[in-house]
This record gives C-alpha cells, sequence and structure tokens, in this order.
C-alpha cells in the first residue's frame, strides 16, 4: 500500500476555534532542515530534560547569574554562590521574596555584582568577598538593574527615574545623574542594553538613550522611540543579537533596528489574554543551533520562541501548566537552570531525558489531515522517528509512542493507542498504527513519556477515498 507524507511538524498554534487549527508542541523543539537531502524538512527535537546539580535551601530561585565565569543564585532570602563541583558558599542575605535582576562590572582583579530587589539595592564584591546594601544618599533604591559602558544603570522603585552610578563605581551616585523618557510621559517598567545603546522601556513607549560622555547625567535621549510600551520588566530580554519582549498590547515583539517586529500569532496571544503580564517572565537559552526566549506566566503556560527558526513551542513539568524553570545561566559552556520551588539548581542536559527522575511528558498536535472535505479511509499511519536509543539515567522507560486522533477539531479524542519505539539498540523499527477509519477532517495527536530521545521525523499515511 503506498503511503505519502502529510504535514506533521509544525509551530505551536492552537486556535480557539478548534476546528481551524489544534496544532501544539510541547517538551519537542521544531526545527527544520538547513541543507537539502535530509529525510524531512523538519523535526521535532526532543528538549533537554533537568538533572540535579545542587539544592540550597527550600525556597524559590529568584536569581541565577553568571558573573566572570562564578555561578551566583538568589534562593529565598540568601545569596550562594556555586562551586564547579556544585558545592554552594552562603555569602549573605537579600531580603524579599520576588525576582531580582543582576549585572556585574570589571575592577582591579576582579567584579562587583550589584543584586536588586524591587526596592533596594545590594554590592558583593569579590575581591573583598564583602556584601553590603548600597547606602548613598543619592541611591533612592532600584527595581531594575543593567551595565553599560563602565556604569551601572538603576530605575528608581517609584518608576519615575533611572540613573546611573559612577564610573567602574557600584556605591557612587549623585543625584545629577538621573534621567527619564523625554518623549511619553508614562511610567518606566525596565531597561535593556543593546549594542552599546540602553532601551528604556516605558507603560506605552520606549527610548533610546547612549553616554554621551558629560560629567553629569551621561546618559541622554537619543530622540528615537517607539510607540510601543512593555507588558512587565521581566519580560524584556536579549538574544540573537537583538531584543524581545511582551509589549503592552499582549504581542511579543522583536526589537529590528529601531523598530518593534510583532512575533507572536494570534492563537499565542489568544492563551495569555486575561493572564498578569506583569508578573510574566522571560530568561534564554542558546544551545546546538536553538536560540530561544522562554516566558512563563505563573498564572498560565509556557511558551518558547526559538529565533533560529522563528517557530514556537511549550515547556510544562508534570503535574503543572507551566515549566517549573524560573531562570536560566550559562556556565563553563553548560546551561543551569535554578527552580521555582525547593531551591534547586538543575543542568540542563540533553542526554538527561527526565526532570530530576519525574518522567517528561511529551504532546504533539499535528496540523489538519484533510482532502478538501472528502471522505477518505486512514488504513496506515507511520510516524518517523528516531528509535532505539538508550534511556537517560538507567531508567527502564516504556518505550512507547501513543497516539490518538479528533475528527471534530480537536474537542473529542479516541482512546489512546500505542506502539513501541524499539529497545536499546532497534534502530529499524517502525513506528506504525493501522485501521484508523475514516474522516473528513482529523486532528492527530502522539504523546511520548519514554525518558530516551525520541526524535520525531515526520509521519506518512496510507489514504484511501470512500463513498459519503
Amino acid at each position: 500500500m503506498r503511503t505519502e507524507p502529510i504535514p506533521f511538524i509544525s509551530s505551536a498554534y492552537k486556535d480557539q476555534v478548534r476546528a481551524w487549527s489544534s496544532q501544539d508542541i510541547c517538551n519537542w523543539i521544531p526545527s527544520a532542515a538547513e541543507m537539502p537531502g535530509a529525510t524531512t524538512q523538519q523535526r521535532a527535537v526532543t528538549a533537554p530534560g533537568l538533572k540535579s546539580y545542587a539544592t540550597l535551601g527550600n525556597g524559590s530561585v529568584r536569581g541565577i547569574y553568571n558573573c566572570n565565569d562564578v555561578l551566583f543564585v538568589v534562593v529565598g532570602s540568601q545569596l550562594f554562590r556555586l562551586s564547579n563541583q556544585g558545592v554552594p558558599t552562603l555569602i549573605g542575605v537579600i531580603p524579599g521574596i520576588q525576582s531580582v535582576r543582576l549585572a556585574h562590572n570589571q575592577i582591579t582583579g576582579g567584579s562587583e555584582l550589584i543584586i536588586v530587589n524591587g526596592y533596594a539595592g545590594y554590592l558583593y564584591n569579590t575581591v573583598t568577598n564583602t556584601l553590603a546594601k548600597i547606602v548613598s544618599p543619592s541611591f533612592p533604591g532600584s527595581m531594575d538593574v543593567v551595565f553599560i559602558d563602565n556604569y551601572f544603570v538603576h530605575i528608581e522603585p517609584q518608576r519615575r527615574f533611572a540613573f546611573s552610578s559612577g564610573l567602574a563605581n557600584g556605591n557612587s551616585y549623585s543625584d545629577l545623574d538621573r534621567f527619564t523618557s523625554e518623549v511619553k510621559p508614562d511610567l518606566l517598567v525596565g531597561m535593556i542594553e543593546t549594542n552599546n545603546e540602553l532601551l528604556l522601556f516605558s507603560e506605552k513607549s520606549a527610548e533610546f538613550f547612549e553616554n554621551t560622555g558629560a560629567a553629569n547625567q551621561p546618559f541622554r535621549s537619543k530622540r528615537i522611540y517607539m510607540n510601543r510600551g512593555c507588558a512587565g520588566r521581566d519580560t524584556i530580554n536579549l538574544t540573537d543579537n537583538t531584543v524581545f519582549w511582551l509589549g503592552d498590547d499582549g504581542c511579543f515583539y522583536r526589537l529590528d533596528s529601531y523598530s518593534p517586529i510583532r512575533i507572536s500569532t494570534r492563537p499565542i496571544e489568544e492563551a495569555i489574554r486575561g493572564l498578569n503580564w506583569s508578573q510574566a517572565f522571560s530568561f534564554v537559552w542558546n544551545d546546538s543551533g536553538h536560540s530561544v526566549v522562554y516566558w512563563t506566566f505563573p498564572d498560565g503556560l509556557t511558551f518558547g520562541y526559538d529565533a533560529a527558526t522563528r517557530m514556537w513551542h511549550r515547556r510544562n513539568s508534570k503535574g503543572l501548566d507551566r515549566w517549573r524553570v524560573n531562570g536560566m545561566a550559562t556556565w563553563s559552556d553548560r546551561w543551569f537552570a535554578g527552580d521555582f520551588q525547593h531551591g534547586k539548581v538543575w543542568e540542563v542536559d540533553w542526554n538527561h531525558q527526565l526532570e530530576g527522575d519525574q518522567e517528561i511528558e511529551r504532546d504533539m498536535s499535528a496540523p489538519v489531515v484533510r482532502d478538501n472535505q472528502n471522505r477518505v479511509l486512514m488504513p496506515r499511519l507511520e510516524v518517523i522517528m528516531d528509535v532505539g536509543n538508550e534511556p537517560s539515567g538507567g531508567q527502564a522507560g516504556d518505550h512507547y509512542l501513543r497516539m490518538q486522533y479528533s475528527d471534530d477539531g480537536g474537542y473529542n479524542w479516541t482512546n489512546w493507542e500505542q506502539e513501541t519505539i524499539g529497545a536499546v539498540g532497534e534502530y529499524g523499527t517502525r513506528v506504525v498504527f493501522t485501521r484508523l477509519g475514516s474522516f473528513r477532517n482529523r486532528v492527530i495527536r502522539v504523546r511520548c513519556t519514554s525518558p530516551i530521545r525520541c526524535d520525531i521525523l515526520g509521519a506518512v499515511v496510507a489514504l484511501q477515498p470512500t463513498e459519503g
């Protein structure tokens, strides 16, 4: 029986009108072939798991940061430094419960690391190994901090103005070094350094600043601005040499030169409507050709946008709608993630297809299979996979791919069917489902919970016309 390929791997695109599109992909990452000759042009890559690295108390990881190849982690109200063997050293106390912002400079023999908790700032000197609250009379507190051109730049807690430190001195401040948006009068939200320019986001606008070298108030407006604001401080991030953020209108944006370019789709925007945008946060992960910005809504889901392919996917953890990661940092050529509870630091590992010892449930709903409203039979479906791989951490795993389908746009689904994806070394295993009935429009969903690499390369089907 002759088979033909069907669209199977796509970006997350689950619309409210399910009969139109129920496409979704979670804990797989959609990828595309960069050269001709591949088995298929698209692949669903098995997303890396989380391997336990260190446990630092019982609180949430509020920040994780690489300062000159030393990893610092704020867990609960405590600041830790981690050794290369995962041994923590307690440095001191950072009060509060909300996420922190961190930035560092270079000084003789080391760095100054600044941590701000939304209302105060703390400076850790890596040379003297001392942590102290910033107490300059001209320091009004801070809700955000970045490093640019050998200055620390902050936003004061009431969001009325930004201000800079002294040159290469995180403890030195002057009332004369304060500035704010000059084009729009709305309150500040956050900021980021990009290409040695300071992009200052307000609620309804954004404006670019540069270091003019002036003795007082060195950062001044370039008179370049955008009529697009930002929904929350922690939604702003940088990867692929540009800025990404959640706009005040509920759309995700990428900066192109000095212009905002919408990157979200209507289904993504519908999915986050009604959520608390100001509490959303982002982090980036760059590995093996992927350049992903993740946005998590604590009252919703986690979405990832891969700048390399311009495709979306989701991540979640067992028993949660969201992914358990609160932030990431690269350190010693590896990626580490902070947990939203239990004070855990994870290593992000392609070869560990678990989260700790918990399984990862990978789901994908494919684009609609149809034949212009003609009723057809599907006697055979073959999912093309990377099979026969070794499980993670000595786990036995179930070595199955499960499949179900819906013929009414994703409202009702059949019971799960399952087929083996091969024991270790069985690289020729074919994952085939048969006798799948007739339909006019069908959505196929697959799931894999086995702790092995289980990339999906595509699918082929046999379709036969029928009457009716």
